[in-house]
């Protein structure tokens, strides 16, 4: 297509027609080529690839034109070739200013083209620069240029999957994302004449084409998700449903296999907990809040569950993901409740504690719900599209998946619900036997496409990847292959509340064809209510970590909240969990709010703790190092040699996994040098030998001299050195087996498992360690002292650190040898209360009355 520019119009160029833009009224027509014919002083401003719209913004209009693209492959019988958009470009349409090719090139900012193009504009312009605001129209150009993460196709309708497209013509207005753009070539919803050749349905989400050989056979597969328009947005602006029951990220994907031109299509969802709830605030993982009753609700929950079965037919697999303990419990028990208050025979519900299954990495465990789902997948089946157009087979119903975010966790189980159904289509075809299992370079490709995928939704949703690296793109473990963090519960970091808001705007105003002011921004109450939920939400990030990270059969000590030594910001990047052991370090990232690195380091392992500030850093503080010894797993160039990590205090510190500010740097000198005393008098009690702990005015070197372990080599290290029970509190009865299918009966109460501890002695053996020495006496080297019997350092700032061996409550008063004697003797047996174990038991009679399946994993 060519972009033409005169002094009253802008014209593209197309093979049939003309699509001219009036300078003046702003207005779209088509026209044919003699349009042109009257035309004089007719200027070439370049090349484009395709016309996405017209947008008006902030009172000026563009025009929306996609200058670069990336072919992906093939789609459909039609074989129609989809195209990812790798960068847009928007022409202002402005009477009689003056454009020229640098508009198309991106060589220069969207105010830089306004400014010289046309003087009535100058003090627009100059406003903005003058605010340092940036404009919207960058924001939107961002959501297009960004990531590519939209897609379209010139001979096929991408909204529409490959079955729907066999007996539908229209587009899908859920994934229709510039139809608004648009509107001038539409009347009453209908598009006008001679102009199909204007009108391409772009789509977001994620697309990818992959040949894999099977035998002597090629055999292509697809992958494409389209996000829905309706309640679309961000994370933490978009939650929940609305009035219509369109739910936030809700997101259909189709995986197709395509051997010699017959199309097999499998289709499942993902989409918010379709209730009215709301996430507040920015910060640490704000609470979860249900804003109206079960009697207000359901009937939008009806008509949610109504808008399925009507596109996707029956029945409606729902698949929650949520935790059933904690602060996601709220949104465990309201779903259940709304699935029991509809009754309804065509609904299958499965809830599945992924954190609590898949604790301690044992991510192995989701197929056990594979396995669960067996049943109903095979009611569902898939679609089967012969190469003369007719459809052998038809998928009835569809599995919906939801987590928190409908992010990390969902694209894991529907990575591994698409594995078990392309084992069954590939048995289907006759490619592999009833007993086989597919090869392995077929799995690594489904591993790989849906680790992409996962990806791509994280960062239209959340506003970054989720996590790349890790184990999955290894195709060393089944069911595996989509793990992209595991515990998107657990972020570290916030997005921006400008940042959010900037991203929802340029989203609505794609949506709706103008930028709208909806009220995004926090009031001045709601960001000091933030500021004090602050601390309150570090305490609920540990406790999470310790709840997805620690191994069943630890015994945790004491968990602190800490800031990486490369760290130049106080933000919280790191949980350090002490055991009777080890010490677990979680480190999270900055920009993908992501869990990046999980090291676990035995007693034995730690050679040495010292104190002082960093020598090349640029802060004072005191920071914590720990010297360990690499274990001979670890790569080859780094085995068995020393490896160290340091840490400084953030701003608050934590007790009983309660986070107090701190009120000055002093303090948190002090806190982050009884934490080093708390791991030395562990290791002693728990070993039974010292580690040095020595404090120098200067730590040599930098932070660390350990390089950043991807998540492959975690998760995998993870699998080789632990292999951790299960257990439950409950077991099955022996009931009927339509109970037992219905509901793991709760009936038959065994006690919490106890863990066995040896008794540790009161005091250490020796009771001479290495005291922190005054930095000002060391002059740069350093130096350790034996002090006989020496007691522990008072900290200013923790009046729980005091001298005393004991008191009569060790666990809340008492120095810090007590507190950790306390502490190391373990869960003693008790008799735990049915109804705290499993806040799910109130529901068994309904559960089993009711005409829904349901079934608690």
């Amino acid at each position: 297509m060519q972009f033409l520019a005169t002094q009253t119009a802008y014209y593209i160029k197309s093979i049939r027609t003309i699509l001219k833009c009036c300078r003046s009224t702003s207005c779209l027509s088509v026209v044919d080529h003699s349009g042109l014919a009257d035309e004089p002083d007719i200027h070439i401003i370049g090349d484009i690839r395709t016309f996405i719209g017209k947008i008006y913004v902030e009172g000026i209009y563009y025009l929306l034109v996609v200058v670069e693209q990336s072919s992906i492959g093939k789609y459909g019988p039609a074989q129609a070739e989809i195209f990812r958009i790798d960068r847009v470009a928007a022409i202002p349409v402005i009477n009689n200013g003056r454009i020229d090719r640098s508009f198309l090139d991106g060589s220069m900012s969207t105010i830089e083209k306004l400014k010289n193009s046309q003087k009535k504009l100058m003090k627009f312009v100059s406003d903005k620069i003058a605010a340092g605001q940036k404009m919207l129209i960058d924001e939107i150009l961002k959501l297009f240029n960004a990531n590519g993460d939209f897609y379209y196709s010139k001979d096929a309708d991408l909204t529409l999957s490959i079955p729907k497209s066999l007996v539908q013509k229209t587009s899908d207005d859920r994934y229709f994302w510039n139809k608004h753009l648009l509107n001038d070539l539409y009347t009453n919803g209908i598009p006008l004449s001679n102009t199909s050749e204007w009108i391409t349905p772009i789509i977001q989400g994620f697309a990818a084409q992959k040949v894999v050989d099977f035998d002597d056979l090629q055999l292509t597969l697809i992958l494409i998700s389209r996000r829905s328009i309706k309640r679309a947005g961000v994370r933490y602006l978009k939650r929940g449903v609305d009035e219509d029951g369109n739910v936030a990220n809700f997101v259909e994907t189709e995986f197709i296999m395509n051997l010699f031109e017959h199309f097999l299509s499998y289709i499942q969802i993902r989409g918010s907990v379709p209730m009215f709830w709301s996430q507040r605030g920015y910060r640490y993982r704000p609470p979860l809040v249900i804003e109206k009753q079960i009697s207000e609700s359901l009937p939008v929950f009806e008509k949610h569950i109504k808008n399925l079965t009507q596109d996707y037919d029956i029945p409606i697999t729902v698949i929650n993901l949520v935790d059933q303990t904690g602060r996601e419990l709220c949104l465990a028990e309201n779903l259940l409740k709304h699935i029991l208050a509809l009754d309804s025979p065509e609904i299958s519900y499965f809830s599945f504690d992924f954190h609590q299954q898949c604790r301690a990495l044992q991510f192995q465990k989701v197929s056990n719900l594979i396995s669960a789902l067996e049943s109903e997948l095979t009611k569902i089946g898939f679609y089967w599209i012969d190469k003369t157009g007719q459809m052998l087979l038809k998928q009835k119903g569809v599995v919906r998946t939801n987590c928190v975010d409908c992010l990390d966790r969902t694209n894991v189980v529907q990575g591994a619900i698409s594995q078990a159904v392309c084992l069954t289509q590939l048995r289907k075809l006759g490619l592999i036997g009833p007993l086989c299992e597919p090869p392995e370079n077929l799995t690594q490709t489904l591993q790989l496409m849906w680790a992409d995928n996962g990806d791509s939704i994280s960062r239209q949703y959340a506003g970054t990847n989720a996590l790349k690296g890790d184990f999955t793109r290894t195709g060393q473990r089944k069911f595996l292959g989509v793990v992209k963090d595991g515990y998107n519960s657990a972020s570290r970091y916030y997005l921006a509340q400008m940042k959010d808001a900037r991203r929802q705007r340029a989203i609505d105003a794609i949506i709706s064809g103008r930028s709208v002011e909806a009220v995004l921004k926090a009031s001045k109450e709601e960001v000091e209510s933030e500021d004090e939920n602050e601390v309150e939400n570090i305490g609920r990030l540990v406790h999470e970590t310790i709840h997805f990270v620690l191994p069943e059969n630890e015994v945790l000590v004491s968990s602190w909240a800490l800031v990486d030594g490369g760290n130049p910001t106080d933000q919280i990047d790191t949980v350090m969990l002490l055991t009777r052991s080890h010490v677990y370090v979680a480190l999270y990232d900055e920009d993908s709010e992501k869990l990046l690195e999980l090291k676990t380091i035995a007693f034995s392992e730690i050679q040495r703790i010292e104190l002082g500030s960093l020598s090349n850093g640029k802060t004072s503080r005191v920071h914590l190092r720990i010297y360990w010894k690499a274990s001979e797993d670890t790569s080859s160039e780094r085995s068995n040699s020393t490896l160290y990590m340091s840490w400084r205090a953030a701003k608050t510190r934590l007790f009983n996994n309660v986070a107090i500010p701190l009120k000055s740097a002093e303090e948190a000198d002090e806190y982050i040098q009884a934490i080093a005393e708390q791991l030395r008098v562990t290791i002693e009690m728990c070993a039974g030998y010292e580690v040095p702990l020595v404090y120098v005015k200067k730590l040599s070197g930098s932070a660390s001299n350990k390089n950043k372990t991807s998540f492959i080599n975690m998760f995998t290290s993870g699998f080789k050195l632990r292999n951790v029970p299960s257990s439950t509190f409950y077991r099955k009865s022996n009931g009927s087996q339509t109970d037992v299918s219905k509901f793991t009966d709760l009936a038959t109460v065994q006690e919490a498992p106890i863990i066995e501890v040896d008794d540790v002695p009161k005091t250490p053996k020796d009771n001479t360690f290495v005291f922190p020495v005054d930095p000002t006496r060391l002059n740069g080297k350093e130096e350790e002292l034996e002090v006989p019997k020496s007691p522990i350092p008072i900290s200013k700032s923790d009046g729980l650190l005091v001298q005393t061996a004991a008191t009569e409550n060790p666990i809340n008063g008492g120095g810090i040898v007590a507190k950790l004697q306390a502490r190391l003797k373990g869960p003693t047996k008790s008799s735990p209360d049915l109804q705290q174990l499993d806040p799910f038991q109130v529901y068994r009679q309904q559960i089993l009355n009711s005409k829904s399946l349901i079934i608690l994993l």
